[in-house]
């Protein structure tokens, strides 16, 4: 379904830079994709049309997330119940991948980090991501989450277990 490089910034946080596939080539069975892990295939990658790189453009938002967490029922839990999301695909062995819609996903889960901690105020990390959704739906939503196990915490954010801090914010609906 897509093509990516995992590069590591300084501070040793994974980024994901990749390019869909046509819709049309995704391997669909049933409701989930038929994911794999494969060898990048580069001439596959440089054949679709680009323009030359030249930096992230201003106002980018990221498409999709990849979080570790510790483990995957309690993280099916907080957020394919909490959030509403769909299984994109479950095949991969200690991951899970979830959407809203028929993207391929919106958040990837994995317990690939192993025994890790949660990160601490003074260790690299993802200090917060965002999920936008249309203001008439932001109170369901919201009691739909604290239902499955997340934690609201004084400053407004929505936290799991690991750390993870989630800021729900209203799109015009």
């Amino acid at each position: 379904m897509s093509e990516a490089f995992y590069l590591r910034d300084p501070d040793g946080l994974e980024i994901e830079v990749y390019a869909d596939n046509d819709r049309s080539r995704w391997p669909w069975n049933g409701n989930e994709l038929d994911a794999a892990v494969l060898p990048l295939d580069l001439r596959d990658l440089l054949s679709i049309p680009h323009s030359m790189w030249s930096g992230v453009p201003s106002g980018t938002t990221m498409g999709h997330i990849h979080l570790y967490v510790g483990d995957l029922k309690q993280a099916d839990r907080l957020y394919r119940v909490g959030l509403g999301l769909n299984v994109r695909t479950s095949s991969i062995p200690g991951a899970l991948f979830l959407a809203a819609g028929d993207y391929h996903h919106h958040i990837g889960l994995n317990t690939w980090a192993g025994a890790v901690p949660p990160a601490g105020d003074s260790d690299p990390r993802l200090n917060w991501w965002s999920l936008k959704a249309p203001q008439e739906q932001l109170p369901a939503l919201q009691n739909q989450m604290l239902e499955s196990g997340w934690v609201l915490r004084p400053d407004g954010f929505f936290a799991d277990p690991c750390g993870s801090a989630l800021k729900l914010e209203s799109v015009a609906g």
